[in-house]
């Protein structure tokens, strides 16, 4: 998500190469849930380059290949496709020293960088699989669109590829989420990994410092208040002056960038979602939905939520920070990135992170969003590939320092949020981990998308008719029932 300093991408222009790609309509586009995300250069750090020249040797395990000494004539240029964040992509980068590191410690290994703007990235990787100049490991720009690259047979299934190394599995496998896995995996293989992830759109970062000075009740540390406590609070805070609202209690998570991360996290709350666990039904309508959708709903009805406006999601840090708003539910990247922009100048109040209200489920709702990574179909060196993709990219070294760097959201491991260097680079996410992400917590959900792999194609109609509804357009029942009908209709079309 936000980079240090640098405004965020909307979702509108982060997957329009997505949507496009997938024949939607033009400005369709998705949430960008984790990773960072940022206004970027318009070209690659490198043009693309033709595939390189597999290993001279027969191909072997992974296992073997991590152990075996290297030579001159050994050595194995992998391929590597990413996005350009900020600085990030750019000679003399963090990255360039991570990598370096990695290349010393594995002399068999280069690694080749073909990073483009994350708004372009996953049209170009279509553009380069279907002409055959794919690299070796791709970014998926978030975990849904896993399924339209396994449907296009993009990405290389990893079951064949961890299979014999038994490490990795025995070690670094039980340390990912497994409800982060379970989004990565399409008929019963895993299609990826996650490079950062977190429990969804539902942390609530709180201006304590004017819940304090105003004498309001604070959300607990451990989670116990429920969505009326939420609706006394954000009331409590919001401030009118001169018939004009000056403080708005709560920036709610349902924007142009979140819309389907930021709804789910109500949905769920009372039994609901967006989608099924096959991906096949449409669950909007639902009563249970329909529950979470009138408490989101009645957040702007009631005058407490910042009103919606385009790319509102760029202007919430400022929003936030300035105070015109005392609230905001977000995801853990700006535990990371927003400290950053704050540095500037000093910040005026104290700020705490809570897991969000408790519905009738009884249990915090949860939807484990992310961005990962895979090795391709294409690639003629898929053991060296996968030796990058799990020890490299998704490492728990990677998962810590992309955060205290800056980059965004953390690893999506046990051992990245249960370590002491994660503890002190985020104490506000202290809340965050103890109740929603480390056991004994109960286990996270995954993210559900649809099977045929038209996530861009639902997420606009998410967009545009949810807006209806901040708008006091439409009520929750008739923004659930119609929309429900379009997103089934998109579901029941064949595979992308």
């Amino acid at each position: 998500m936000n980079t240090r300093g640098v405004g965020r991408l909307s979702r509108r222009q982060l997957l329009q190469g997505a949507a496009l790609a997938l024949g939607s309509i033009p400005g369709a586009a998705i949430l960008a849930a984790c990773g960072g995300g940022a206004p970027a250069p318009a070209a690659a750090t490198s043009a693309p380059a033709a595939p390189a020249a597999g290993p001279t040797t027969a191909p072997q395990s992974a296992a073997a290949a991590a152990t075996q000494p290297a030579t001159s004539s050994q050595k194995t240029v992998i391929r590597d496709h990413d996005w350009i964040q900020g600085n990030t992509g750019q000679a003399g980068d963090w990255y360039d020293g991570f990598i370096a590191k990695f290349e010393a410690a594995h002399p068999d290994i280069q690694i080749q960088r073909e990073w483009f703007p994350r708004n372009d990235m996953h049209a170009k990787e279509l553009a380069l699989a279907a002409t055959g100049q794919i690299g070796d490991t791709v970014r998926i720009n978030l975990a849904p669109l896993t399924a339209e690259f396994q449907l296009k047979n993009v990405v290389h299934d990893l079951n064949s590829l961890y299979e014999s190394d038994q490490q990795w599995v025995n070690n670094d496998m039980k340390q990912f989420w497994p409800s982060n896995l379970k989004t990565y995996t399409i008929n019963g293989k895993l299609w990826g990994l996650p490079v950062v992830g977190h429990p969804g759109a539902v942390q609530y970062y709180v201006n304590t410092t004017m819940v304090q000075q105003l004498g309001l009740k604070m959300p607990p540390a451990d989670g116990n208040w429920s969505y009326g406590d939420l609706m006394t609070l954000a009331k409590g805070l919001t401030k009118s002056e001169g018939g004009r609202t000056t403080v708005y209690g709560i920036i709610p998570p349902v924007s142009d960038t979140t819309v389907n991360e930021g709804m789910v996290g109500f949905l769920r709350a009372f039994g609901g979602s967006v989608f099924d666990e096959t991906g096949k039904q449409c669950l909007l309508n639902t009563d249970q939905s329909k529950q979470g959708l009138k408490v989101l709903a009645d957040l702007y009805a009631s005058g407490v939520a910042y009103p919606w406006q385009a790319d509102i999601s760029e202007q919430t840090p400022e929003i936030f920070q300035s105070q015109k708003a005392a609230m905001a539910i977000q995801t853990s990247f700006a535990a990371s990135a927003w400290p950053g922009q704050i540095a500037k100048r000093p910040q005026p109040f104290e700020m705490d992170v809570f897991p969000n209200p408790l519905g009738t489920t009884g249990v915090h709702a949860t939807q484990v969003s992310s961005d990962g990574k895979g090795v391709t179909m294409a690639s003629k060196n898929a053991d060296k590939a996968w030796i990058v993709l799990s020890q490299l990219f998704t490492s728990q070294r990677h998962g810590i320092e992309r955060f205290t760097n800056g980059l965004g959201s953390p690893g999506s491991r046990y051992d990245v949020w249960d370590s002491d260097e994660f503890r002190q680079a985020a104490p506000k996410l202290a809340n965050i981990a103890k109740v929603m992400v480390l056991p004994p917590a109960p286990d996270m959900q995954p993210w559900y998308y649809p099977a045929n792999g038209r996530f861009a194609e639902v997420d606009t109609v998410l967009i545009n008719e949810f807006l209806k509804v901040t708008l006091g357009q439409v009520d929750v029942n008739t923004f659930a029932e119609n929309t429900a009908k379009q997103i089934q209709a998109i579901m029941d079309k064949p595979t992308v």
